[in-house]
């Protein structure tokens, strides 16, 4: 699975390459709520010091445990009693949409049992059509229901919205972790929802997207994947966009 999440992400920004080359023009950016923007989300330049290059800039390699990574996390407060008003109804367990979620939910640990897959990407052959939605129930609703780390990662570099769906501010998300300006103990968080961590991601300037290389998060699907005690959901790009 980790392989697949790799190459469904190296297919996309392959075909992005090509429509910017045909077109000679940068893609627009995508569009989030303007009331979310303003709630959750804190653009952060490149460190000082940093010049801008045409060649890829790569993620540094993790030398800790998985188990090390996830204890030493920061901790982040989220209110969950907004959750539902943003549509996160897991825990609501009298919601219409809990069953369809839990079967989601059985349908992954029967996976992880049986066949040892812990690695799992969501995502949809359209923006908008409630991928990131899903990620996050799905996230809580295993978290919530078996004794595992569960991980969340933001994922879709172009256009994450994940930590809106929390109601957070980021100052830096998994793009700078693949750009080597963020260490991966200052992008992953302990939510306070139990056995939930989170990786965020954050909307930057096209330049950054162009010059960051994909090598880095072969590695960390694969060190976050290594401890069978985790399950990694990663909320991916949409495919056709």
């Amino acid at each position: 699975m980790v392989e697949k999440i790799k190459q469904a992400l190296e297919r996309a920004y392959r075909e992005r390459e090509a429509v910017l080359g045909r077109t000679g023009q940068p893609e627009a950016e995508a569009e989030i709520p303007e009331t979310e923007a303003q709630e959750s989300q804190v653009s952060s330049p490149l460190p000082p010091g940093t010049a801008a290059t045409a060649d890829p800039i790569l993620a540094p390699v993790i030398s800790t445990s998985p188990t090390e990574l996830l204890d030493n996390a920061p901790h982040v407060e989220i209110n969950t009693r907004l959750l539902s008003s943003r549509r996160v109804v897991t825990f609501d367990d009298s919601h219409p949409a809990i069953e369809s979620y839990r079967l989601l939910r059985t349908q992954l640990l029967q996976r992880h049992e049986r066949d040892k897959v812990n690695s799992f990407g969501i995502t949809s052959p359209n923006p908008d059509e409630g991928k990131t939605l899903t990620s996050v129930n799905l996230a809580i609703s295993l978290a919530r229901s078996a004794d595992l780390r569960v991980i969340l990662l933001d994922a879709d570099i172009s256009n994450p919205s994940t930590h809106a769906l929390f109601g957070m501010r980021v100052e830096h998300g998994l793009i700078d972790y693949l750009g080597g300006t963020v260490p991966l103990d200052k992008l992953l968080v302990k939510l306070n929802i139990p056995h939930l961590w989170f990786g965020p991601g954050r909307i930057v300037r096209e330049s950054l997207m162009e010059r960051t290389g994909m090598g880095g998060f072969e590695h960390l699907l694969e060190l976050l994947a290594s401890d069978e005690r985790n399950i990694l959901i990663a909320d991916l790009p949409p495919v056709l966009a």
